[in-house]
């Protein structure tokens, strides 16, 4: 079956149908390739735009469908520039685009790969996305990188997504590659990460799915991970002494990895405005910490400050932990 619909009937749709179909049925994808491209050309310069789009994407769908990813992926940045020439809007087309994308093979193929990419960057022409492009579109180039296991270079994507669960199979699945002593270093940076980005609705939710995975009992907590847990209740307060005090109380968990020290200061410029942590005054941030969390009523407090983290094991995070 092949995909030759919306032609012109000035263009002879009945050649190019018999051509194509001479060129398939004969394992001539070459050929194929370069009769939807020709026919797509004299379809732009006509700027016959709504045909070319359909052409296209008929192409890409009979290409994919013979296991020709290259010519796929080549049309489909064809596709994106007649986006382009039409001046179509990212919410006209993002549906059909994705509906093309998720037709690719499972994997980080180069073609693949680099249609995405070129989709996430035309994307960005939407100011709603200029930044980071369409979440959608960052969720699938995640998602191919991380079916062929390239953990580092999917998590910036999902990171940056709308769909974070895949995000904490990853990183369970890429934590449990390392040492069992470091495996909270992969949820701090990461939850870090989220802060930075101003989303504390995803840092909350992929460090309580990790932990829950991971660390089910709190009680085997690291003090990182407490650092963690407490700078997220923080943050949802205008609270700089309560913080400025958790940074100082766990400096020695926050020294096992550089990142995650640095990180620390940029949350305070963030959130809080504050370039540079202010010295002295412990007991008072003692205080106000206490009295930031403790509860309503006249019972105990759950939480509890580990001050024990000196014992900390300082050993440095692995070299392939790159979450960058």
């Amino acid at each position: 079956f092949l995909y030759t619909t919306h032609l012109s009937t000035k263009m002879s749709t009945k050649a190019v149908i018999g051509r194509l179909t001479k060129a398939i049925s004969n394992q001539k994808y070459y050929e194929a390739a370069q009769i939807y491209k020709t026919t797509n050309r004299r379809l732009v310069m006509k700027k016959k735009y709504p045909e070319s789009i359909n052409f296209l994407s008929s192409g890409i769908k009979c290409m994919l469908k013979h296991e020709q990813q290259n010519s796929a992926g080549e049309l489909g940045l064809l596709l994106i520039k007649t986006y382009e020439l039409a001046n179509l809007s990212l919410d006209d087309t993002i549906d059909g685009l994705i509906d093309l994308l998720e037709k690719f093979p499972q994997g980080s193929q180069a073609p693949k790969v680099d249609l995405i990419k070129s989709c996430l960057e035309w994307s960005k022409n939407d100011k709603r996305y200029e930044v980071d492009g369409h979440p959608d579109l960052n969720f699938l180039l995640g998602r191919a990188h991380y079916e062929s296991k390239q953990y580092g270079k999917a998590q910036p994507y999902f990171i940056v997504s709308d769909k974070q669960d895949l995000h904490v199979k990853m990183l369970v699945e890429w934590s449990s590659k390392g040492y069992k002593s470091e495996r909270d270093l992969f949820i701090a940076k990461t939850t870090l990460k989220f802060i930075l980005n101003q989303n504390l609705k995803d840092a909350n939710y992929i460090f309580k799915e990790y932990t829950r995975l991971v660390f089910p009992k709190k009680k085997s907590w690291s003090p990182l991970l407490n650092f963690i847990s407490f700078t997220l209740l923080t943050l949802e307060r205008d609270a700089y002494p309560v913080y400025s005090f958790l940074v100082k109380t766990y400096t020695p968990s926050l020294e096992r990895d550089n990142e995650i020290l640095e990180n620390t200061t940029k949350i305070s410029e963030i959130y809080y405005g504050v370039k540079k942590q202010k010295e002295g005054g412990l007991d008072m941030f003692q205080s106000l910490f206490s009295n930031f969390f403790q509860p309503q009523n006249n019972s105990q407090s759950s939480v509890v400050i580990d001050n024990n983290n000196n014992n900390e094991n300082n050993s440095p995070a692995p070299q392939s932990l790159d979450v960058d």
